[in-house]
């Protein structure tokens, strides 16, 4: 299950990474090309950032599933 998990977000991570730098310079206009694409890929960053503190606070609180 594990794989199949992996493999999607494999996929949608490389599709997101190629129309983000196409799709928005055909749909919108030139010049607001970076204020665009920062916009789609500010939730992605934020998410990214927050992952290792939020992954080590529940391994803090939890640490019965740590030795998995």
């Amino acid at each position: 299950m594990l794989w199949l998990f992996a493999l999607c977000y494999g996929a949608a991570n490389g599709m997101m990474t190629i129309l983000r730098g196409t799709i928005v310079q055909d749909l919108m206009w030139t010049e607001g090309y970076g204020a665009v694409s920062g916009m789609l890929s500010f939730p992605s960053n934020v998410a990214k950032g927050i992952a290792p503190i939020a992954a080590a606070s529940i391994w803090m609180l939890y640490p019965r599933l740590s030795s998995c």
